[in-house]
């Protein structure tokens, strides 16, 4: 149910009412002020993260209202930081959680209390609203280092809540794929835990060389995630995820060229709470998550989420070596929250995954080019359609295992009510192997090894805060990164064996790299004392210094390099309305050079720089049923880094360079619109136009096809029975791109879920959904390796979830 606000004017205070203390023991924080008509004008609020109660008192004093609340429900909880420009309501919102509602009694006076359990409400909690008074729920984004809502955030970004996570049915970071405008994430042809990102075509495609910085950086809780190895890790809890195009620097742990994906999770809450999630579906599918959070004892707070799944994949393989994309993976998280002081908070989080499983199949779809090798009695068929048995039997043992953790404290200090420094001092490692057969994919005996042990550290220190005097908000800070790793790649090219491939036949390549890199950056917002504070400039910059030295090659060598860049960025942001605002941005990215270990010398190439032009517009219609983003950008990247297989002639086989060949223009077009159109029913779609073209001889550009656009419709039908029933379905497709040297045709996909939730169970409540992927099944390519070597989609699946939460 919403409500009106009214704000009011004067001094605020804090006070026990001792009447009522003995049987209602309430804390009230008023504000002694002159009620003005009723609004919800946007208040500038700035809360640091702290006690609930001093962030009531805090909220009290900002937005002139009067609150009162239990001190039992009050009692040990801290809030998110909220500083940013927000309606009363929603600021509140923020600071309470899900655990805690309120209700507005006359004007200015506001009641804070536990939300009731649903099995536990006499009345169902999920009745429907008011006719009309339906609207968009908006997330809370911290994509600039403070809590805003997203409509308010003038960069080009899209959000996903828990709610919608839970729709979608997330599990790891591969369910993104197709649901972000000029996002594209594609498996790697050897190795299904390995996943190649893009945004607006810029990423990275030899994903398995450590000496080469990834396009898109990959952040958990701020961690940044230097390899895209073991990204397919089942990740639960997940509080929210924020996907942000356009080179990030000034605001973000390392400097990435192409874009952001922010993972972050749930903290622990202070309270017991337990919920356990099961998935059952097509292809021997199962997956659990259990998740349990303790109470709060002596400021200490614990949560532990623990998930594990199997899949016997899709694709038979009649010989010994296992089944094609089979799985076996678990992992868990504990996090553990310190509440030292009042001002000080401390999170520690150890996270561990693990996966034994097999790699996706590749076929021989095509003959490009045309191979006929005299001697050859395996050559494989051409195999134009997709297909679930391989070929012919392959005993050798194929593996997709990985072994993944990491160890990350994060110390949040509230220098003043509007300072904050924080510091995240973060350690990962990651060990991952792969062994695939493709003989059949590339018509000549064939397997590809590979093995990578990897390890980094990080330490970020970020001051931010405001400076109401002057009308600033600010961001600083440092990085230092050190990443260390080994790897060998093992393979067999020669098609002039005359007998199906063995491990014997492999030839082993070794490399190791040693990264390393410093950072500072800032970036400050300025509202001058014009048009009505509706104008705020930002500006800021990027210092970065990169160094590296790697050893390998087929004729082993070894070398170091080192680079630095400054990078700019500026912004004008104007809110038209309080409904309505348009953006533009410039901004420069860069990523360092390096090695290409499987080089037969090794030779360093050099950075790539883009720099980015974007125009905006954000706007809520409708009483915010109807929301409609849209920008315009163009991105001119050079020195681009080009992977060339060439057929050396001294080991007589194919090897990848890596060279510094093309300049590249990428425009294009971004939108999203959601509109509630009557009650209960919500229509999503988000569109983005890509036009990528070369001033060299890159031709096509990889991972940026021209169009790409995902339709969705929610309704929720109400209470049905015991709960609440409501179904999503959504269409999605992806045009025409390249990748790995060939084609990969457009393709659509049609996924739904239904969900009867709330259904009341003992101390706790159920919900049971019923989904279907790729439910036209479709064939769809979405590997091509070149030559002919390409992968098929999963067919149609369908599966059943459910939840117990109590």
């Amino acid at each position: 149910m919403s409500h009106a606000i009214s704000r009011g004017r004067g001094k605020t205070r804090a006070f026990l009412d001792g009447r009522r203390s003995r049987n209602l023991t309430a804390l009230t924080i008023a504000a002694l002020a002159v009620a003005v008509p009723a609004d919800a004008t946007p208040v500038e609020f700035n809360i640091p993260s702290e006690d609930l109660s001093k962030a009531l008192i805090a909220f009290s004093d900002q937005s002139h209202l009067r609150i009162a609340v239990a001190p039992d429900v009050a009692r040990g909880r801290t809030t998110p930081p909220v500083m940013g420009s927000f309606e009363p309501a929603d600021a509140l919102r923020l600071l309470l959680g899900a655990d805690l509602t309120f209700e507005f009694i006359g004007d200015l006076d506001v009641v804070v209390e536990a939300r009731k359990h649903a099995a536990a409400v006499t009345q169902p909690a999920h009745d429907d609203p008011p006719p009309g008074q339906a609207g968009l729920e908006e997330i809370v984004v911290t994509a600039q280092k403070r809590s805003e809502k997203i409509q308010a955030t003038p960069l080009s970004i899209t959000a996903f809540s828990a709610a919608d996570l839970e729709k979608m049915g997330f599990t790891n970071f591969a369910d993104l794929t197709n649901k972000v405008p000029s996002l594209a994430i594609t498996p790697y042809a050897y190795a299904g835990s390995i996943l190649e990102v893009f945004i607006r075509g810029v990423g990275q495609s030899d994903v398995v060389n450590i000496s080469r910085d990834p396009g898109v950086g990959i952040y958990l809780d701020d961690v940044y995630l230097a390899r895209s190895t073991a990204l397919t890790t089942d990740l639960g809890d997940i509080e929210r995820i924020e996907v942000l195009r356009g080179p990030q620097g000034t605001l973000y742990g390392r400097n990435t060229i192409g874009g952001a994906i922010k993972f972050v999770t749930a903290p622990p809450s202070g309270k017991f709470d337990a919920k356990q999630s099961i998935d059952v579906a097509s292809f021997g599918y199962i997956h659990s998550l259990t998740t349990v959070d303790l109470p709060e004892y002596a400021g200490f707070s614990l949560k532990a989420t623990f998930a594990k799944s199997e899949d016997d994949g899709w694709v038979r393989n009649s010989g010994t070596g296992g089944d094609y994309g089979s799985k076996d993976e678990e992992g868990y998280r504990i996090a553990l929250r310190w509440h030292a002081t009042d001002n000080l908070l401390v999170d520690y989080v150890f996270d561990y995954g693990t996966q034994h499983g097999t790699p996706n199949y590749i076929q021989r779809g095509y003959d490009d080019p045309a191979q006929d090798y005299p001697g050859i009695v395996d050559r494989a068929p051409l195999q134009p359609g997709r297909i679930e048995t391989g070929w012919r039997p392959v005993d050798i043992p194929l593996k997709d295992d990985f072994k993944d953790y990491g160890h990350a404290l994060t110390v949040t200090w509230d220098l003043s009510d509007q300072t904050s420094l924080k510091s995240i001092t973060a350690f990962r490692e990651n060990d991952s192997n792969f062994t695939l057969d493709t003989s059949e994919a590339f018509n000549s005996p064939q397997i590809e090894y590979y093995v990578l042990a990897e390890r980094q550290a990080s330490q970020e220190v970020i001051l931010s805060g405001t400076d109401d005097d002057n009308a600033l908000k600010y961001t600083v800070g440092a990085l230092g990164f050190i990443e260390s790793g080994s790897q060998v790649f093992g393979f067999i090219n020669n098609p002039f064996i005359p007998h199906l491939p063995r491990f014997s036949d492999l030839t082993l390549v070794p490399g190791s790299a040693r990264n390393s890199s410093a950072g500072v950056y800032g970036d400050v917002t300025w509202t001058p004392p014009i048009l009505d504070g509706r104008l705020s400039i930002i500006v800021g910059g990027r210092y970065s210094s990169d160094s590296r030295y790697a050893s390998g090659g087929f004729l082993a060598t070894s070398g170091s390099v080192s680079y630095s860049s400054f990078d700019p960025s500026a912004t004008i942001d104007y809110r038209w309305t309080d409904e309505i605002h348009s953006y533009a941005k410039y901004s420069q990215g860069y990523r360092a050079g390096g090695f290409n270990l499987y080089n037969v010398v090794l030779r360093p190439f050099q950075p790539e720089n883009l720099t980015a032009y974007e125009i905006g517009l954000k706007s809520s219609w409708l009483d915010d049923r109807l929301r409609f983003n849209i920008d315009v950008f163009r991105q001119d990247y050079s020195d681009i880094q080009v992977n060339t297989v060439t057929l050396d002639p001294v080991l007589h086989s194919l090897v990848t360079v890596t060279e510094n060949l093309g300049r590249a223009t990428y425009q294009g077009l971004e939108s999203d619109i959601t509109f509630i159109p009557f009650e209960g029913l919500t229509l999503t779609a988000n569109y983005s136009y890509l036009d990528a073209s070369t001033h060299s001889s890159l031709t096509p550009l990889p991972f940026a096809p021209r169009w790409q656009y995902n339709l969705g419709a929610e309704y929720r039908f109400g209470v049905v029975g015991p709960g609440v029933l409501s179904a999503l379905v959504g269409w999605s497709w992806i045009g025409t791109e390249t990748a790995g040297g060939g084609s990969i045709p457009g393709y659509g996909l049609v996924n739904a879920r239904a969900t009867l939730a709330e259904i009341a169970a003992g101390s706790g409540h159920l919900s049971l959904s019923l989904w279907g992927k790729n439910l036209a099944d479709r064939h769809y390519i979405y590997v091509n390796s070149g030559f002919g070597a390409i992968s098929y989609g999963e067919p149609r699946s369908v599966g059943a979830n459910l939840t117990y939460a109590f």
